[in-house]
């Protein structure tokens, strides 16, 4: 009884095996695409979000950014739009961005609903340019929330970022 047992599990772990080194077999290779274009170079995740070849110096003042949100609807689906810019025209890598939903009470006050959620940018933002974002809030992340309002009811700042260059002279 206890042989039976060994030699069926014996069995699935194999066949477990096969169709598993099955499915690996018929993914596609991953290419990547770097500086040289598709046959030269590499481009790892954090190229996505750093300019490997930026060239710059170190400011002495913090960056100021200034980040608008304007909402779209794709049927249902809410999408949120940044565009990012930098005061100085600074160059900003890993840039992170917040934002949270805003109702205007009857005192003309605005107050916050919910909590604010994080999202990292993917890409970075360029000397002189704008980092554009988007991404699809979920009623999950905004439970007390029964619809997405306007774009005046969001609001985002740039909650941090890496790397942060002034031209160089």
């Amino acid at each position: 009884m206890a042989g039976r047992i060994v030699v069926v599990l014996i069995v699935l772990c194999f066949g477990g095996f096969v169709l598993y080194t099955r499915t690996q077999a018929e993914k596609p290779p991953i290419v990547t695409v770097g500086p040289g274009g598709a046959t030269g170079g590499t481009t790892s995740q954090a190229d996505k979000f750093n300019d490997p070849n930026v060239v710059g110096v170190e400011p002495e003042t913090e960056p100021v950014f200034n980040v608008e949100v304007d909402l779209t609807m794709n049927g249902q689906q809410p999408n949120l739009n940044f565009v990012i810019t930098e005061q100085h025209g600074w160059y900003a890598g890993e840039v992170s961005v917040q934002f949270w939903y805003v109702k205007t009470g009857d005192d003309g006050n605005e107050r916050q609903v919910g909590a604010p959620i994080t999202t990292l940018c993917r890409n970075f933002l360029p000397f002189n340019g704008t980092l554009e974002h988007k991404t699809t809030p979920i009623f999950a992340e905004f439970p007390d929330l029964s619809e997405w309002g306007t774009s005046e009811n969001w609001r985002a700042r740039v909650l941090k970022c890496g790397k942060v260059l002034a031209p160089a002279n």
